[in-house]
């Protein structure tokens, strides 16, 4: 048994030993392989190759050529340029890698940080490395540290000790791959225990704003002994300036602008301190304003004194071209506020800014156009202006107005602008409307909040059982200044106290008030004002002394003025306008008890008119009434249904007027034969404080209105119409005013310095039939005396749809003197009756008389179209007659004047004489002749001065009679229907036009002699753009060799230099068509047609020698022949 134990343990002995050998015998189960089999390495790069089958640890590394490459544990070095194998082995098995080394240029660099942070007395290791292409790269080279500045600290081997606080530069440097590596790197060493702030200094603001910073949470972190401390503690503590800062806890508020310390203790260890320095600022920014134009504006500071100031900026419009608000040339001289112009509102309002404000001192007088953006307005000087957003300082108080030579603060309110419109942009600008205007600006700001505004006592309003209780300071003056015309009373009125008095300041638009709530930027914003509040105002009005009560909304578009006295029910004007007195309505306002005055606003005001503003205002400056009660109704259920029973005047029902200097009183039985609606007028004031004014004039326009006048002795008579006043001063009346005296003749009115006849009734017809009125306008009449003792007297005014012109009367010519050495007046008998006896005592100027339309010397019966002023004259003792032919127009102008005697007669362009028979003449004294002046249709003349004179002297008079005064469509009395005389002009001396008849087998021909040179010479259209869109067409015949010029504006064609005649002037010869290139055939009727439908003539309403001519082309006296001069429609050669 044993043997056989040890035979199988043998046997179990050499079968493993068997299974080793084959294992050995046999090769690795796992051959070695690498990541790459080729590399590619730059002059200093570094790259690890992986084993990736295989047992790394048991591989070994060698390199065929370690110039060029090393390996240690799989990582190749590269050290020369150029090409090897590295190849791996375990023992078993081998893998190699091909290494290719280049040369880029890149070198390695020391790895160190910027900066450093060291500490005193205690040592810091550095750890500098080496990176070579971003990457770190393994090695064991020694680095060399030295400090700059040793006195700040010291360095041992890579390690550095803090010496002295302070700063200084570290030093580094390795011999790296037979390279020599430099860096450097700054070194901050501190106390080795200290307090950090993260800042030194913070700067916060005096105020209350959510968005601006106005206080400032400490964060601050200890380092003890080097080491930062986790979540430390700390003491806080305000040094200095505790009236400039609150502290609580960690956070420090402003108190009040100034500087403060807060002194920052680490707890652990109290004397590791650190301070903060807190810079209190003011709850503003300071600004400037900005000019970036190209004009001559002024903006500088200022050397001088202005208003006890120095130091302040000066600011000059320059000349502005085109002045007033329609010129665009006056915002191109305004100024900006500098920052954030353009900017988005919000946005500046977010970053804290609440409003903008500058001081400024006004020496100007043009309005001042205020805004921001899109949101903008012109303001006048002394005006209240009420803006949500806006705001005027004067001497610490809110007084919303613009004033002259006195420093105001400007305030805008970012916030209100907003809300005004949210898509608003910073545009803050200081723009005047004239040249010339001077101001100077100090304190330009960016306010945080409003404590720089003094404290305003808001408008209240409370609501009552029906309505809205507002305050008398609902009402606000808006062109006075002076708030004692508008102020508390402290006496009782009728029972009443706690009332206030107003008292005008000349005109009711002097004297308005303005409605604060209707007072808006916008429409919008007004209308929700006034519908927040309801849709009628009230108010109480006791007057002691009232010419007139003037009421208006929609921006003074509607206006409404009340005489005491005065019926208003049932008239249109005062359409929504209710008076109650008690418990019933009164049909007219009252002096000397208290009355209710209600404005149905929500029916009156228009959402398309340009302004929401309700303005209320008296009549003159002795008118005291007084205020009470204001309030806002939601519905008329207040107004009382029944009247009380009133007796008015009618005239006083049609006219305001200031009773202290006025009186107008019904005669009973009547006045000079007249026995009804007969009133006495006497005025102890003058033309202005004296006036009879007319309620409601606007509605006036388009009507006729008529009434008697009886003047006493030195006694005249205003009429005034829309701002214009006529009697007064040497100023005639207008056309539309006709007076006829007791036996129906028209009384020259339309001479400067006419008198009226006295002492016996006069007619007057006043034709607005074709008159328009501005709603701001007037209409008054007056006397113009200022005596209590002078009464005149006048019937009810009448007012009609037709014209009351009464029947037989003798109608006026239409002419009037040109200065005081001529007069007119009416012939009423003998030979001359119904004639006009003109006398001149001057020269033909100033002794002349005027064809005109009166008043505003426009030309208007020329523009109406009528081109001939036509008239019959009687030369009493002279014999010469000299004539004005003078118009222009667009440019053109037609100036030609010259004397017509019994031997000879001016051009016929100045004017044409016929005798009794209707043949041409020379005119002498003692016969009658008809004078016919040419005077060339334009659209709207620019200057109609066409005028006649004789010659006379204060001792020997010239007299003359003129009748049958018109404006013609046509020359009466012309046989010549060529047109030649009236259509052509030229200068005298420099051309010569005489009617010979027939010549040459052509009719209606005229002698052309040219007394001088192609342009003295030439014949000229008068006004020529009349010609544009038709044809001009006349026949010439030249007796001498030569050729005709022509001019169309500045260029000059045919004969002269080397000009040819344009396509659209053509000539013709027996109706054929002829080429004109070269000279004219003399002795030769040629027709010329000059086109000018196509708008290609150049023809233009410029002056000088713009326009339409023709000329021989000759210098010297040629005679040559003109005739048939047609202007037609169609092409007068089309049909042949």
């Amino acid at each position: 048994m044993k043997r056989s134990w040890f035979i199988a343990a043998l046997l179990a002995v050499c079968i493993a030993a068997f299974t080793l050998a084959a294992v050995g015998c046999g090769g690795s189960a796992e051959p070695l392989a690498l990541g790459e089999t080729e590399v590619t390495l730059d002059r200093y790069e570094e790259r690890v190759v992986e084993v990736t089958q295989g047992d790394a640890s048991a591989v070994t590394w060698t390199s065929a050529d370690e110039a060029v490459v090393t390996v240690e544990a799989g990582n190749l070095i590269a050290q020369g340029v150029g090409q090897t194998t590295v190849t791996a082995s375990d023992g078993n098995t081998e893998a190699t890698v091909n290494v290719t080394v280049r040369d880029s240029g890149v070198r390695p660099v020391i790895a160190a940080e910027d900066a450093y942070t060291g500490y005193i007395g205690i040592a810091a290791e550095l750890s500098p490395g080496i990176r070579y292409n971003g990457q770190s790269v393994q090695t064991d080279a020694q680095f060399t540290v030295t400090v700059e500045d040793p006195s700040v600290a010291e360095v041992s081997g890579t390690a550095v000790t803090g010496k002295a606080v302070g700063n200084t530069v570290l030093h580094f440097s390795v011999e790296y791959k037979g390279l020599t590596l430099t860096d450097t790197a700054q070194l901050t060493v501190r106390e080795a225990s200290f307090v950090d702030l993260g800042q030194d200094e913070v700067e916060i603001y005096a105020a209350e704003s959510d968005m601006a910073p106005t206080s400032y949470e400490i964060a601050a972190s200890v380092t003890y002994n080097g080491v930062a401390v986790a979540s430390p503690s700390f003491i806080y503590e305000v040094v200095s300036g505790t009236e400039y800062v609150s502290l609580q806890g960690n956070v420090v508020s402003a108190v009040a602008e100034g500087i403060a310390e807060v002194e920052v203790a680490y707890a652990g260890d109290p004397d590791i301190s650190a301070v903060l320095t807190v810079n209190v600022l003011p709850n503003y920014d300071p600004e400037h304003f900005v000019y970036n134009g190209i004009y001559d504006v002024t903006l500088e500071e200022y050397d001088g004194e202005v208003g006890g100031r120095t130091g302040v900026t000066v600011y000059n419009s320059g000349t502005i071209a085109n002045e007033g608000t329609a010129s665009s040339q006056a915002w191109e001289h305004h100024l900006d506020v500098s920052f954030a112009n353009g900017q988005n509102a919000v946005e500046i309002y977010q970053r804290g800014y609440k409003y903008l404000a500058y001081d400024l001192y006004y020496t100007g007088t043009a309005r001042i156009y205020i805004g921001m953006g899109t949101t903008a307005e012109w303001a006048p000087v002394n005006e209240y202006v009420h803006r949500e957003w806006f705001r005027i300082i004067n001497d610490g108080k809110i007084t919303n107005r613009f004033v002259q030579n006195e420093w105001i603060t400007v305030v805008y309110d970012l916030d209100a602008l907003i809300q005004n419109d949210f898509n608003a942009y910073t545009s803050f600008f200081f723009c005047v409307e004239n040249s010339d205007q001077t101001a100077y600006f100090d304190n330009v700001r960016y306010y945080l909040d409003d404590n720089f505004l003094p404290e305003e006592q808001p408008l209240t309003y409370t609501q009552e059982n029906g309505y809205l209780q507002a305050e008398e300071r609902e009402f606000v003056l808006v062109a006075q200044a002076d708030e004692s015309l508008y102020a508390p009373y402290a006496e009782e009125v009728d029972g009443r106290t706690g009332v206030y008095r107003y008292q005008g300041a000349g005109s009711f638009w002097d004297s308005r008030l303005g409605v604060l709530s209707s007072m808006a930027s916008s429409v919008l914003s007004g209308i929700n004002t006034l519908n927040s509040r309801g849709e009628y105002l009230t108010f109480d009005i006791y007057a002691d002394t009232l010419t007139e009560l003037y009421i208006s909304l929609n921006g003074a578009d509607t206006e409404m003025h009340i005489t005491p006295g005065a019926n208003i029910v049932g008239v249109a004007a005062f359409e929504g306008i209710n008076i109650i007195e008690g418990d019933k309505q009164s049909p007219v306002l009252k002096t000397g008890v208290w009355q209710t005055v209600s404005i149905a606003y929500g029916d009156l005001i228009d959402p398309s008119a340009w302004s929401t503003q309700m303005l209320i205002a008296v009549g003159s400056t002795n008118d005291v009434v007084y205020i009470d009660n204001v309030r806002f109704y939601e519905d008329d259920s207040f107004i009382p249904e029944e009247y009380l029973e009133v007796e008015s005047d009618p005239f006083e029902a049609l006219v305001s007027y200031d009773e202290s200097s006025v009186t107008l009183a019904a005669v009973e039985g009547g006045f000079g034969g007249i026995t009804e609606n007969v009133y006495s007028y006497t005025n102890a004031s003058n033309w202005y404080g004296g006036r009879l004014q007319f309620y409601n004039h606007t509605e006036y326009a388009g009507k006729y209105v008529t009434f008697k006048l009886y003047l006493q002795e030195g006694s005249t008579f205003v009429i005034n119409w829309d701002y214009a006043y006529y009697g007064r001063e040497n100023r005639a009346y207008p056309d539309f005013v006709k007076v006829y005296d007791a036996e129906l003749q028209q009384v020259n009115t339309r001479s400067g310095g006419f008198s009226l006849p006295q002492n016996e009734w006069l007619t007057f017809v006043l034709d607005f039939s074709e008159q328009t009125i501005n709603s701001d306008g007037g209409f008054y009449i007056s006397s113009n005396v200022e005596s209590d003792s002078m009464t005149d007297y006048i019937t009810l005014p009448l007012v009609s749809d037709t014209d009351p012109t009464p029947a037989g009367v003798t109608e006026l010519l239409d002419v009037t003197v040109m200065e005081s050495k001529a007069t007119l007046s009416s012939v009423k008998e003998g030979e001359f009756a119904g004639s006009i006896l003109y006398t001149s005592t001057g020269s033909y100027y100033d002794g002349a008389i005027q064809f005109t339309d009166a008043e505003s010397n426009t030309g208007s019966y020329v523009a109406a179209g009528y081109q001939f002023i036509v008239f019959d004259i009687y030369l009493s003792d002279v014999d010469s007659l000299h004539v004005c032919n003078w118009i222009t127009a667009g440019g053109n102008e037609n100036h030609l004047e010259g004397d017509f005697t019994s031997s000879s007669s001016a051009s016929p362009a100045i004017a044409l004489i016929y005798d009794a028979d209707g043949e041409a003449a020379n005119i002498s004294r003692g016969a009658w002749y008809h004078v016919v002046i040419p005077t060339p249709y334009t659209a709207t003349p620019d200057w109609f001065y066409i005028y006649v004179g004789i010659v006379g002297t204060e001792d020997s008079p010239a007299e003359a009679y003129i009748r049958n005064v018109e404006f013609r469509m046509s020359d009466p009395y012309v046989k010549d229907t060529s047109n030649i005389a009236t259509l052509l002009t030229y200068d005298d001396g420099g051309a010569l036009l005489e009617s010979v008849g027939t010549y040459a087998g052509q009719d209606g021909v005229y002698r052309y002699t040219n007394l001088s040179n192609w342009y003295s010479g030439r014949l000229r259209f008068v006004n020529p753009t009349q010609h544009l869109g038709k044809y001009v067409s006349f026949k010439f015949r030249l007796e001498q060799a030569g050729s005709l010029a022509m001019q169309i504006q500045y260029d000059m064609y045919g004969g002269r230099g080397s000009a040819v005649f344009p396509d659209f002037v053509k000539f013709y010869v027996d109706g054929e068509e002829t080429d004109v290139s070269g000279d004219f055939t003399q002795n030769v009727w040629y027709t010329v047609v000059i086109d000018l439908t196509g708008g290609n003539t150049g023809i233009d309403a410029g002056s000088g020698d713009d326009g339409l001519y023709f000329t021989t082309n000759v210098e010297s006296q040629s005679v040559d022949y003109i005739a048939d001069l047609v202007i037609s429609d169609t092409d007068p050669m089309a049909a042949q």
